[in-house]
């Protein structure tokens, strides 16, 4: 049983859609979007290594009882260095190990795409830990990726940054870098391209609702609408997506690992 942490829930369609796409089973893919609203320990100075910290704490409460025997993380690279990010990880690691099993680790997590021994001294047994930073040319999300494995016609997308964006900028809008004061940040924009790329380019007029847009439907074939049981759609991301991309080519060599 392998374990997947990943960022969200659009995060967790995309990456089963690729393990399917790859035909991996017996991987379990987990977000920590679900601890939003926790409040951070006091031992930690981010609710983003509280998230990561409790689902590392999870997966490692579950080795034995459900044989877990690889762990992954996927995080976005947003605007951090690879260095930043291997130090969250490693930091959340370290304090999920401890508060788990009453002792310190010595494993640390030096590069990205390889496995990494995680030796459970109480149990006598050693799991694999690795992690992935999802981007496209360093940099980026899961949306960066997306933009860059769109692969129908994207005029609808295209024109909201080359029309409307140097619109709002040239009626005194301010379009920053996040954690910057203005307007609106580039990753809104980014998302914004993605929300119209799979609404207003890959649908008709008339098939723009909800059950043709929610990224559930759109990787799985499946929606969960607020009342009744789950109802299945036409999955349509491997339609509109491409899943062979040389952009994914990092991604597949870390789920790869997994196999």
């Amino acid at each position: 049983m392998n374990i997947l942490i990943v960022e969200s829930e659009n995060d967790e369609y995309f990456v089963r859609a690729l393990i399917d796409k790859m035909q991996q089973g017996d991987t379990d893919v987990v977000r920590i979007h679900e601890f939003k609203y926790s409040p951070a320990p006091p031992n930690l100075k981010s609710i983003e290594k509280a998230e990561l910290t409790r689902q590392i704490g999870l997966a490692l409460n579950d080795i034995t009882p459900r044989t877990v025997e690889k762990i992954g993380i996927i995080l976005d690279m947003d605007e951090k260095t690879r260095k930043d990010r291997l130090d969250l990880v490693n930091a959340c690691l370290k304090v999920a190990y401890q508060e788990q099993f009453d002792e310190a680790t010595s494993t640390e997590i030096t590069e990205t795409d390889k496995m990494f021994d995680l030796k459970i001294v109480e149990d006598d047994i050693t799991v694999q830990i690795a992690c992935h930073f999802t981007n496209v040319d360093g940099e980026g999300e899961l949306e960066t990726v997306l933009k860059a494995i769109a692969s129908k016609d994207s005029v609808f997308a295209d024109c909201l940054i080359e029309g409307w964006q140097p619109c709002i900028e040239k009626k005194g809008k301010k379009v920053v870098e996040k954690g910057q004061q203005g307007d609106i940040t580039h990753k809104q924009i980014l998302k914004l391209w993605v929300d119209f790329y799979k609404r207003f380019d890959t649908l008709k007029k008339g098939k723009r609702n909800f059950e043709n847009t929610d990224w559930s439907g759109i990787w799985t074939g499946e929606i969960q609408p607020k009342r009744g049981k789950p109802k299945p759609v036409t999955a349509r991301g491997k339609d509109i997506f491409d899943l062979d991309s040389l952009k994914l080519d990092d991604m597949r060599k870390f789920l790869a690992l997994f196999k």
